[in-house]
Order: C-alpha cells, then sequence, then structure tokens
C-alpha cells in the first residue's frame, strides 16, 4: 500500500513537472519557421521588433513546442571586440633616461620571449598628445623597429578627465622592448613614465551587421562648447555595438560622451489635491562610455581613431556629445557615418516534425536558468542551421470567468431581502409573544 501510494505521488510529480508551460503573462506568440530541413542544434537570429517588444536583457523570452512545453535556449549577443579575453600584467622598467624638452625612453623587460600586442603607459601631467615609439629586440642593445605612429592622450577639463593610453601593435614576442615618448611643445622639461602594463589581445572576428542609422541630427551647443550627433534606431533595445563617425575636418583630437534612451518622452505621476495628476518630460540621458577620437597629422603619416566601439547598452536613441573647448565645431557628416549592431541569436534543439514557437512581452518574467550553455561547449561558436521568427500576433487568453457573486447578483440581492424580512418577522413575532400576559 505504501509503496503505490509513493509511486501514485512519483508519477503526479512528474507529470507536473512536464505539464504545459503556463502563458497566461506573456503578451505576445511568434511561429518559429526552418530554412530548409533543420535538424539538431539550431541558430534563431532575433530581427529588431523582438527588442522592441522583449525586456531590454531578454529574460522574458522562451521558446515552446507544438504541445506547449518548454525548450531550453542559449542567448548568443554576437562576438563582440569588447569581448577581448585580455588580463595586464606589470612590466619591469629598466634603463630610463630623457633628453630634456624633447624625449624620454624606458626599456621593458619580459623576462622571456613573451607575446604581447597591447601596452598601457602612464605618465605625469595632464592635457597633453604624445607621439611614441616602439622598438623590440633579443637583447638590450640592438634594437628593431614595431611601431612610430602611436599616441597617448590626457584630456582634462571642468571635472572631465578622459585618457587614451593603450597602445595596439602587430604581436610581437621579443624580450626586450624599448619606449620613446617625444615630448610636445607645451611639455614641461621632464616627464616620468609611472607604469607600463602589457598584454596579449586575442581580437575575433566580430559578428556584426551594418544598420541604417534613421532618423539624424547634428547641431552645436554653443553654452556648453559641444559638438552634438543623434541618431534614432527605430525600435528600442538596439543592440549597437559599433559605430564609424565620418569627420571632413584633416587634424583635431577632442574627448568625447556617448549616451542613450529609449523614449523621448516620460509620463510622470503625481497625486494633487484634486486627484491624481499626469506629466510628460523629457527622458533623461544614459551616459554608456567616453573617450577620444582624434585625427594626428605628423610629417606624411595621419594616424586617426573615429570608431566608437564596446558599446556595452541597448537603446533606441543615441547621442554623441563632443568637447569642442575652443575649436570650432567639428564637420561631422552623419550621411556617412555607419553603425554596427550585433547579431543576437537565441540557439536550442530542433526536433525533427515539431513545430516550435517564440513567446515574450512579460516585464515580471525572470531570466530562465537553463544548463545549454554548460553541458554543451562551444556551442555558440559552432556554425549552425538558421531558423527565422515569423511577425508576431497577440496570445489569446481565455476569458477571466465572471465570479458567481458577479453573474446572480440579482437573486443573491432576492435571496438576502426574504432572509432579512424572514428574520425580522421572527423577531416581531417573538417580541409580541413576550408581551402577551400568560393566561389565568
Amino acid at each position: 500500500m505504501k509503496r503505490s501510494c509513493v509511486v501514485f505521488l512519483f508519477l503526479l510529480l512528474l507529470s507536473c513537472a512536464f505539464a504545459a508551460f503556463e502563458t497566461k503573462d506573456w503578451g505576445w506568440e511568434s511561429s518559429i519557421e526552418p530554412d530548409g530541413n533543420a535538424a539538431g542544434f539550431v541558430r534563431l537570429p532575433l530581427p529588431p521588433w523582438v527588442f522592441d517588444t522583449s525586456e531590454p536583457d531578454l529574460r522574458d523570452l522562451r521558446i515552446l513546442d507544438g504541445a506547449g512545453n518548454l525548450v531550453q535556449h542559449l542567448i548568443h549577443r554576437g562576438r563582440d571586440r569588447s569581448e577581448e579575453r585580455i588580463e595586464w600584467s606589470d612590466v619591469r622598467m629598466i634603463n630610463t633616461s630623457f633628453k630634456s624638452g624633447k624625449s624620454v625612453c624606458a626599456v621593458l623587460d619580459f623576462g622571456g620571449t613573451t607575446e604581447k600586442n597591447r601596452l598601457k603607459i602612464e605618465t605625469t601631467g595632464e592635457n597633453f598628445r604624445r607621439r611614441i615609439l616602439i622598438e623590440g629586440g633579443p637583447d638590450s642593445v640592438s634594437w628593431e623597429r614595431i611601431a612610430d605612429d602611436l599616441y597617448i592622450f590626457d584630456i582634462t577639463q571642468e571635472g572631465r578627465h578622459i585618457q587614451a593610453d593603450v597602445l595596439r601593435f602587430p604581436i610581437n614576442n621579443f624580450r626586450y622592448m624599448r619606449l620613446t615618448l617625444h615630448l610636445m611643445p607645451d611639455d614641461p622639461a621632464r616627464i616620468e613614465i609611472l607604469s607600463v602594463k602589457a598584454a596579449l589581445c586575442k581580437v575575433l572576428k566580430e559578428e556584426w551587421t551594418e544598420q541604417p542609422m534613421g532618423k539624424t541630427a547634428v547641431y552645436h551647443d554653443e553654452k556648453n562648447k559641444e559638438t552634438i550627433l543623434e541618431w534614432d534606431m527605430g525600435f528600442r533595445n538596439t543592440p549597437v555595438a559599433a559605430a564609424k563617425l565620418s569627420v571632413d575636418d584633416p587634424h583635431f583630437y577632442r574627448g568625447y560622451v556617448l549616451e542613450g534612451r529609449n523614449s523621448l518622452k516620460t509620463q510622470i505621476r503625481r497625486k494633487t489635491e484634486t486627484g491624481w495628476d499626469q506629466n510628460e518630460k523629457d527622458t533623461p540621458w544614459t551616459p554608456i562610455r567616453q573617450g577620444v577620437l582624434y585625427r594626428v597629422l605628423d610629417g606624411r603619416k595621419i594616424s586617426e581613431s573615429l570608431e566608437i566601439e564596446n558599446i556595452p547598452e541597448a537603446f533606441r536613441y543615441f547621442r554623441i556629445r563632443i568637447f569642442d573647448r575652443d575649436n570650432p565645431p567639428l564637420a561631422l557628416k552623419p550621411d556617412r557615418t555607419t553603425v554596427f549592431c550585433r547579431n543576437v541569436s537565441l540557439i536550442f534543439k530542433w526536433e525533427k516534425d515539431v513545430r516550435y514557437r517564440l513567446i515574450g512581452g512579460n516585464p515580471a518574467a525572470a531570466l530562465p536558468h537553463f544548463d545549454l550553455g554548460q553541458s554543451v561547449a562551444n556551442l555558440a561558436e559552432k556554425e549552425l542551421s538558421l531558423v527565422h521568427a515569423r511577425d508576431s500576433s497577440p496570445i489569446a487568453h481565455a476569458p477571466v470567468p465572471v465570479p458567481w457573486t458577479e453573474r446572480y447578483k440579482i437573486l443573491i440581492w432576492v435571496a438576502l431581502i426574504l432572509a432579512v424580512g424572514t428574520v425580522a418577522g421572527l423577531l416581531v413575532s417573538s417580541l409580541r409573544s413576550l408581551k402577551t400576559p400568560p393566561n389565568s
């Protein structure tokens, strides 16, 4: 008997665990169609409308099979140059020297043949632009030129402090490297190299797609001395990865701040003496990242950095504020500016002869915890068949049944009146019997 009860309870729990997924709190659904004969793990690229109708982190997306059961999935947000596997390590400096008013030199000893392609340099001073020559060699005597058109920058103004202190160069394994920092005319006679860090950064090919910028606007803020570029991606939470600006000015170097927001206006409700009042105000901009844009002429050589990469947050509207200070506004060309978006996709296992659908639109949903990414190694890096989400449609929810107290409201009132009348009659009858004197 006890064994039968245990088996019954186990089957009951098992049936509950594999019951159809409840969709009453989800807003939309979209059928998923394969390209040809899909089998095994497949990739579902997310179209722009999915970002617009889902939560920013996509935590409300679910994949269901034909029976309504939940299907495990993995969110792949597209390989990005921000996903560089890079670990900085301190480098020992030896034989530091300087030429007053001209340059400072330092030899780096890596302790052995070490591959590297990044250096991060910390120096004294602020508001500078310094050209750097990098050389390498197997000993500290003979040198081969690695790069001679690299720059580090520092812009400090009105509480803002922006640095570009990372040098990029081809991979090498020299044990020794020699740095020569050329001083600018407004530098002090001597500067110090405070520290140097090195790293090997493996940049994988990015998974980006070029996207149109939509509506753009360029204007100059004379009060704050800023050149501003704004653009609209057309959909909320668009996963922009990078932007490459086009500037006609022959030479410049200026700090910038990139900002974003998902709406132009925000509804604000406040309580007043006469009730609730609703007002509308401009949605504030959210800072995303900052850096330096530059085009530097050094003799016949031109060094420039016009790309804004590693954009970590997704928005619909973007704004770049470029700090002109006392310089003329930059000649930005929005029609030649390029925006790249991450190729975000869902990866799941496709079973033959099974229909699948994607659902979303639930702000209260929590991020699902699937072990697909851990149980199948390097799943996101594999070449997978593609499937596609069709246009969405609202999920048809069963109407909420009206409570019986609402359905039989009149009958309940009649019953209450009759009950009250009956009780009242009994009370009156009882009172009259109390007042009647007993028979003598």
